[in-house]
């Protein structure tokens, strides 16, 4: 009720002014307005100045993180840049030149008895072959294994 009764009084406010009242009525509204939007401003920009201090505060701390992570990262870097780079090792091709060679790691030897039933016979050919290498290559088999086992244990 009180509402409609200020409007009700605002009516009869205006009617009653006269036509050399209203450039000062309409200034008075007018700053009214002002102050009433630069109070609205000033809350709004003490909030959004709290949270932006919030976020730098939360952004200068992430940056720091970040920066102690990447300078251990980077310390890490330093350490193994200042060593030598060489560059990998090529694949090994598996052939039967690398199955006959003495100098072939055994466990290059194993992996062809597993891997590489075609080349399994020159494996027996391998004066550096073991024992138990030889008796699972006679075991897995393969082309032309028995005859290369046949001629490693012929007599001479």
């Amino acid at each position: 009720m009180t509402r409609c009764n200020g409007l009700r009084d605002r009516r009869r406010d205006s009617k009653d002014l006269t036509d050399s009242d209203l450039p000062a009525a309409s200034q008075r509204l007018q700053a009214q307005r002002l102050r009433a939007l630069r109070s609205h401003d000033a809350t709004a920009s003490d909030a959004n100045v709290s949270r932006e201090r919030a976020s730098a505060h939360t952004s200068a701390s992430a940056v720091a993180t970040a920066a102690r992570r990447n300078t251990a990262a980077g310390a890490a870097n330093i350490r193994t840049a200042s060593a030598p780079l060489e560059p990998p090792a090529p694949p090994i091709v598996l052939s039967p030149l690398l199955a006959c060679d003495p100098n072939t790691d055994p466990e290059i030897l194993w992996y062809i008895a597993r891997h590489a039933p075609p080349l399994r016979r020159w494996l027996v050919a391998n004066p550096n072959a073991s024992a138990e290498l030889l008796e699972y290559v006679a075991q897995a088999g393969g082309p032309g294994v028995n005859h290369a086992l046949t001629i490693l244990l012929a007599d001479p």
